[in-house]
């Protein structure tokens, strides 16, 4: 079967604006798999592979990012996807410790 997965990642401390700033992102990866589980691996493997990614994480080893299935869909073919990797989609996560403030 063949699946597109959408991975949520969360608590990447990332350089934005010159600043180091807690970030998520969004990913779809296309995997094809023998069960939805083994889906979801392949995908957040895929995504933790991109090396320009790991080399721009500034996390210490006690505050890790954090990968999380978002939604996973089982998909005839391949045939009408443009980009088998499309690129990632941040934005920057909210400060909870401010809104406690």
């Amino acid at each position: 079967p063949k699946y597109k997965v959408l991975i949520n990642g969360v608590n990447f401390l990332l350089r934005h604006d010159g600043e180091e700033t807690k970030m998520g992102f969004y990913v779809t990866r296309y995997v094809e798999a023998d069960a939805p589980e083994s889906a979801e691996l392949k995908a957040v493997e895929l995504v933790r592979g991109i090396e320009r990614l790991r080399a721009a994480v500034y996390n210490a080893p006690e505050d890790p990012p954090m990968m999380h299935l978002d939604e996973m869909y089982e998909i005839a073919s391949f045939d009408d996807v443009e980009n088998l990797e499309p690129g990632l989609t941040f934005y920057v996560e909210d400060d909870e410790e401010s809104e406690e403030a």
